[in-house]
């Protein structure tokens, strides 16, 4: 039933789809910072502004995954999403000590999980 295809193949899609958020994480995080740095950007709106990056980080994941897999695009968008906002907090957790689990789930980034969604309902489409 499981075989060494099956396996590689959705162990492929999963690694894609998490370099492909990490990568669109980390390149809007370094524009975000040169911009904090070089303009006169309110610092009090930052958890909004990463928030909305890891929302358009779990929407690029989630198109990956839909392109990929063709089919189950939101569940997959979903499930691709979480996985790379776990990645995130492990990467958090080790850059910053103080960080807990409670502070990284929370109702605002129910907002990445539905990014991911629909991010898989459009990687689903696409030809």
């Amino acid at each position: 039933m499981l075989d060494r295809n099956y396996f590689k193949e959705h162990v492929g899609v999963y690694i894609k789809s998490l370099i492909a958020g990490l990568a669109i994480c980390l390149l809007l995080m370094l524009l975000f910072s040169m911009i904090m740095r070089f303009t006169l950007v309110s610092e009090k709106w930052v958890e909004y502004y990463s928030l909305g990056i890891v929302a358009f980080a779990c929407l690029f994941s989630g198109i990956t995954a839909g392109y990929y897999k063709k089919r189950m695009g939101i569940l997959n968008g979903v499930i691709h999403s979480i996985i790379l906002m776990l990645a995130l907090y492990v990467i958090y957790f080790f850059a910053v000590e103080s960080i807990s689990l409670s502070t990284m789930i929370n109702l605002k980034h129910l907002f990445s999980l539905v990014c991911g969604g629909i991010g898989g309902m459009i990687g689903v489409n696409t030809k």
